[in-house]
């Protein structure tokens, strides 16, 4: 087989190939199900920044949804991912069902049956961390079919 680089043996022409090739080198991760938990998500965005100052590789960082709702802390959540995708190019984010649900509800799109699956599925929390009052969950008495306030029943 002739050399496609005629000016350069094939080995020295696989070398250059190969450093060109660890130059660019990407180490690519995949983080989801942060869950508003931006405690952990600091961790392992500190522990990627600093395998990327240890080594020549520049990080991809795919995020796989579920960025919010269940921990406290889903706004810092949020701004991570956004610093982190903007630092790591060619990082992405795909959203999950709970980061649909915030959008759908930001947009007025979410329908009522929606909203109370996502009050079930951890969106109190969300919905609380932006709040400056905490939002009741449906297993308070605020929520509960059974509880009426007193002017309804009668009494004084």
């Amino acid at each position: 087989m002739k050399n496609s680089c005629p000016s350069q043996s094939s080995a020295t022409y696989r070398q250059k190939i190969a450093i060109r090739s660890q130059s660019s080198l990407s180490d690519i991760y995949a983080i989801g199900d942060i869950h508003g938990r931006a405690d952990l998500l600091e961790a392992l965005l500190g522990h990627i920044a600093a395998i990327q100052r240890a080594g020549s590789s520049q990080p991809v960082i795919m995020f796989l949804g579920d960025l919010i709702d269940r921990g406290p802390r889903s706004p810092e959540v949020l701004d991570l991912v956004s610093s982190a995708l903007d630092r790591y190019p060619g990082s992405r984010l795909v959203l999950g069902n709970h980061d649909h649900y915030l959008r759908s509800l930001l947009r007025d799109e979410l329908a009522e049956d929606d909203a109370t699956n996502w009050m079930d599925w951890g969106g109190v929390a969300t919905v609380s961390a932006y709040s400056r009052q905490p939002v009741p969950n449906r297993d308070t008495r605020a929520f509960s079919t059974s509880y009426r306030p007193p002017e309804r029943r009668g009494d004084p």
